[in-house]
């Protein structure tokens, strides 16, 4: 992929919740893992990961996530390694393969966490707006009601 391309994907790839970008990622990560694929394939798939990487770890708050963070700082660095070397780290393509089984399940794990967080999140954010609504059908019915009998 192209520059330009990569950056066509970022703004739809930032636009999910963050449990939906590390699961991209992660399928990403046990692709390399999993597959026996060309190594055109395998460099490309290792190079929109750091994209994913680059952009997750751009979007979030230090003060929030800063396991995260540091986790996909050693991942970024791992990755920025092997494309540095190509050559070399195709040579010996098993090491990079058990290296994101690993990543893969790390990444896994805080996708779980946060996707938790997330529907607690929306669950709160509902429950809030259920309330809201009720106390304004509260306020307009009231106005009704004072409408109907003439009180102020």
């Amino acid at each position: 992929m192209t520059a330009d391309e990569y950056l066509k994907l970022r703004e739809p790839f930032l636009q999910n919740p963050l449990s939906v970008q590390l699961e991209k990622l992660e399928a990403n990560l046990w692709r390399v893992a999993l597959k026996d694929e060309p190594r055109e394939v395998v460099f490309e798939t290792i190079r929109e990961s750091q994209h994913f990487v680059d952009w997750i770890v751009r979007s979030l708050q230090f003060d929030a996530h800063e396991e995260l963070i540091a986790f996909l700082r050693v991942v970024m660095r791992q990755i920025s390694e092997w494309k540095a070397h190509w050559d070399k780290t195709w040579e010996t393509p098993e090491r990079m393969r058990v290296q994101t089984r690993a990543w893969a399940e790390e990444v896994s794990n805080y996708a779980a966490e946060i996707r938790e967080v997330e529907t607690l999140w929306v669950q709160e954010t509902e429950r809030r707006f259920e309330q809201m609504e009720a106390g304004q059908m509260r306020v307009i019915l009231g106005e009704e009601v004072r409408k109907m009998t003439g009180g102020s």
